[in-house]
């Protein structure tokens, strides 16, 4: 039996079954928009905690970045970070949902025993600084991107302000955060009091032995790409 055709108001044969163009590109579009201009926008001005998890907001930025790492020397310029945003978090010293979500560290338990607490709330802060610096390291590549432009690359993750510690810590701190989180196997620090791993990837080079980090003071975490394969993570008491 012949095939009937179908005709559109102006006598243009029209396949049944087919979207026309008229519809397949608006829903294309609407694809584009809210994938890479509505999502990425809501993820960086969402709140966000000190966690460990990777966030939304840090795989938008890593997609970015590698892109930018793809274009060859003084080009990057081209490829501006739309997706990369410097947010403000609260370091909480005693959240333990944050800082030891599933008791691995026993860092509440800790916080219940006598003479304890303060102990235990240096290492939940220390936690959650060393949570942000992985998540810093995992937007920029870890080691693998390039992120100059003919220039040193510096920019800011977080800022971070922290309430409820009982004293200070510093940077023996963070790296005893690393070794408890990981074995010191994703974030590095080969210099400083004390070491661990084979690589220097945190920088505390503006901090002071009386400006370490305590409750009421707000600290940088940066991303810092000094050239010749030696990235790092930059805490520091200034804007990155």
């Amino acid at each position: 039996m012949a095939m009937r055709k179908i005709y559109g108001r102006k006598g243009v044969s029209e396949a049944p079954g087919f979207l026309s163009m008229e519809v397949i590109l608006p829903a294309v579009a609407g694809i584009i928009i809210v994938s890479f201009i509505i999502i990425p926008f809501i993820a960086s001005i969402m709140p966000t905690d000190a966690r460990a998890d990777i966030g939304l907001a840090e795989r938008y930025c890593n997609m970015n970045a590698g892109v930018r790492n793809a274009i060859m020397g003084g080009a990057k310029w081209v490829m501006p970070l739309w997706f990369c945003h410097e947010r403000s978090v609260k370091v909480d010293a005693n959240n333990w949902d944050v800082c030891d979500p599933d008791g691995k560290f026993e860092l509440e338990k800790m916080a219940k025993e006598d003479d304890k607490e303060y102990e235990a709330t240096r290492r939940c802060a220390a936690q959650q600084f060393y949570n942000l610096g992985k998540r810093c390291w995992y937007m920029y590549g870890q080691n693998r991107f390039n992120m100059q432009a003919l220039e040193i690359f510096r920019t800011g993750c977080f800022k971070a302000t922290v309430r409820d510690l009982q004293g200070t810590i510093g940077e023996s701190e963070l790296t005893d955060a690393s070794i408890r989180a990981d074995g010191c196997k994703y974030l590095q620090n080969s210099a400083g009091p004390k070491k661990c791993g084979s690589y220097d990837g945190m920088d505390f080079a503006d901090w002071t032995t009386t400006a370490e980090i305590k409750t009421g003071k707000t600290h940088y975490i940066c991303f810092d790409d000094a050239g010749g394969g030696h990235d790092q993570i930059d805490y520091r008491e200034n804007p990155c």
